[in-house]
């Protein structure tokens, strides 16, 4: 099976998981933030499911069900 490696995309979310980490953890870093680095949670999700999207569309499309996808990424985590 041929895996898509997205380097860039797993750079971004790589660094929108920092800035969730930061934005989190405030009372460690002081008050640094801008008021925008919550929408790193918001990129961190949408750039994880275009991935997840282009994993799994050729594994639906040869017949997996929605149970096999829910098994597939419980194992997963």
């Amino acid at each position: 099976m041929k895996t898509r490696a997205y380097v860039t995309l797993d750079g971004l979310r790589g660094v929108a998981a920092v800035c969730i980490v930061v934005l989190h953890c405030y009372r460690y870093f002081g008050d640094m933030m801008w008021s925008s680095a919550a929408l790193a949670v918001d990129l961190f999700f949408v750039l994880s499911g275009f991935v997840l999207s282009s994993a799994y569309d050729g594994r639906f499309a040869g017949g997996m069900s929605w149970r096999g996808f829910i098994k597939a990424r419980c194992v997963r985590l």
